[in-house]
């Protein structure tokens, strides 16, 4: 059955859960992709590109079918099946991808494997698999739409209460001559910054699910280190390899 715009609007009364995903606009595939990832692992959802769910707006996207497959088929292991439609409105479309459970688990995302948090904002959060993922090597490449839409813009998540992880084991990243210890979240945040070069604090959180404080403590802790360095000041701050 074809989705119908009665079913966008039904979805967007119901807004963002577990199950659902409403982005204003996608700019690369590292927004798109831990998100189905995530809902493969899980028991499936949707995402529904090209709404503004803040005010209802109706904004639209150039991605079709072709840029989902493309990610699925570079970027991901386990490929999961996935129904893409177009709905269009006016002289515009909007593009809904129902994501099915992976038949065969965990799914991963450039070697990333994620889930989606069953808290609001429901965001997608890395996790370690039970066993070693074997990947197959593929030439890297970007997905990259035909017209760069707006950045979505990602609620921050819920403040969380825990407490900091302070490195307990050594990591596989070493600075010259000096080995170093990291927890696991800063171990994958080698990963993170080896492909988008910085990460700031908001970042951090939408990736791994803590609070506030706790990823200003370990990044800072990899400053101390002499791993990372900072740039900028207040809300502005990211931080890069040194």
């Amino acid at each position: 059955m074809f989705m119908q715009w009665t079913d966008v609007l039904d979805c967007l009364g119901k807004g963002n859960s577990a199950s659902m995903r409403i982005l204003k606009s996608v700019e690369s595939e590292d927004e798109l992709g831990p998100i189905m990832v995530g809902f493969a692992n899980g028991q499936g959802g949707r995402v529904i590109i090209g709404i503004d769910v803040k005010n209802c707006h109706f904004i639209g996207t150039t991605l079709d079918q072709s840029y989902v497959e493309e990610l699925i088929r570079l970027h991901c292991l386990n490929p999961f099946p996935v129904q893409v439609e177009q709905v269009r409105r006016a002289d515009r479309a909007l593009l809904s991808v129902q994501v099915s459970e992976a038949p065969r688990k965990p799914v991963a995302f450039k070697q990333e494997c994620y889930m989606i948090s069953t808290e609001s904002p429901y965001l997608p959060v890395m996790f370690s698999p039970p066993e070693p993922l074997v990947f197959q090597v593929i030439e890297s490449q970007s997905v990259t739409p035909s017209v760069l839409p707006t950045p979505v813009i990602l609620a921050a998540p819920q403040e969380i209460h825990e407490e900091y992880a302070p490195p307990q084991a050594p990591s596989i990243f070493q600075a010259p001559g000096v080995p170093i210890t990291m927890n696991t979240r800063q171990s994958k945040t080698m990963n993170h910054l080896n492909r988008h070069g910085s990460i700031s604090n908001k970042v951090y959180r939408q990736l791994f699910g803590v609070s506030h404080k706790t990823a200003h403590l370990e990044l800072v802790d990899l400053v101390d280190k002499g791993v990372l360095k900072s740039q900028g000041a207040g809300r502005s701050t990211s931080y890069a390899l040194r």
